[in-house]
């Protein structure tokens, strides 16, 4: 899962990480991202791992700023 690969050596604590993967999880499920999109849920992980570092820690919260950022962020860095 990419999001474990990225917060590998971060300062979040387990619970906040749990958090974080569960948003990741609703944010490929809710943008019908198959496992084979790479590109693509990396940069889900990206966006979860951006809002958290804000000081959001509810999960909820995290995969809507997802759901609400994605595609312009993916227009951004894919083009």
């Amino acid at each position: 899962m990419p999001i474990y690969r990225l917060l590998h050596r971060s300062a979040f604590e387990p619970a906040e990480i749990e958090a974080m993967a569960e948003a990741f999880d609703v944010a490929c499920i809710m943008l019908k991202l198959p496992k084979q999109e790479h590109v693509l849920r990396a940069l889900v992980a990206v966006l979860v791992i951006e809002c958290a570092q804000t000081g959001e820690r509810d999960p909820v919260r995290q995969y809507e700023f997802v759901l609400s950022n994605f595609t312009q962020v993916r227009r951004k860095r894919l083009n």
